[in-house]
């Protein structure tokens, strides 16, 4: 496969199957954004496998601030 294949989209779409795809991916988005790191293929990365590994201490801080702003930071990016 080249490069041009791996970025290009197919023509014609099955429409079944695009929509398939979109309620997959909003289901998934729904989980993630509700449950926070525990069901993010990203979050589970980044605490169970890279975090161990690096050597920085731990600077641990609340979390619903966070959320907070992680939901506000969305909230922006869709105005936009």
């Amino acid at each position: 496969m080249d490069g041009a294949g791996l970025f290009s989209f197919p023509h014609p779409v099955d429409e079944v199957s695009a929509r398939l795809v979109v309620t997959g991916v909003v289901v998934q988005f729904a989980g993630i954004l509700a449950t926070g790191p525990t069901l993010s293929p990203l979050g589970t990365l980044v605490t169970r496998v890279v975090r161990p590994r690096l050597s920085w201490a731990v600077r641990e801080a609340p979390g619903p601030p966070k959320r907070f702003a992680h939901g506000i930071g969305e909230r922006c990016r869709r105005v936009r």
